[in-house]
């Protein structure tokens, strides 16, 4: 069963990928591939690509949207940074998944830590706005 759309990845971002769960190197697969529930509420849901993707030289990403974010937000920056660091669990490790990979007891502890901390998810959610959730499924990673 697929996981989403099939899409074209450079194989040097495929071949830098860390394992589902291991600690993020910022190869920027992930956003390459798709858009997380913030960067579709602010450039739309088509195409794969984030348009907030930066590489810089030595070819490590960065999201625009954490560096930068008073350009993308009225809201208190420090705050809407903290909101959208806890919507891309950051520092958890590497959400992509591909080629049917799945570490399992990774993908668990994501959603308990969501599932446990729901009210700061919501906060997080309201910040960005983004719609709120009326079901107990996880955000889309």
């Amino acid at each position: 069963m697929a996981q989403g759309p099939l899409v074209a990845v450079p194989r040097e971002l495929a071949q830098r990928k860390p394992a589902h769960g291991s600690k993020c190197n910022s190869c920027g697969l992930c956003c390459w591939s798709s858009k997380c529930d913030v960067g579709r509420a602010l450039f739309g849901a088509d195409g794969a690509r984030c348009p907030a993707l930066r590489f810089d030289a030595q070819g490590n990403s960065s999201c625009d949207v954490l560096v930068n974010t008073g350009d993308y937000t009225t809201h208190n920056i420090d705050e809407a940074r903290a909101a959208l660091a806890l919507l891309l669990f950051v520092g958890y490790g590497c959400t992509m998944r591909i080629n049917g990979e799945m570490n399992a007891a990774f993908n668990n502890r994501l959603h308990d830590h969501e599932r446990f901390n729901r009210a700061m998810f919501d906060l997080a959610m309201a910040i960005w706005k983004l719609p709120p959730r009326e079901d107990d499924l996880p955000l889309a990673f």
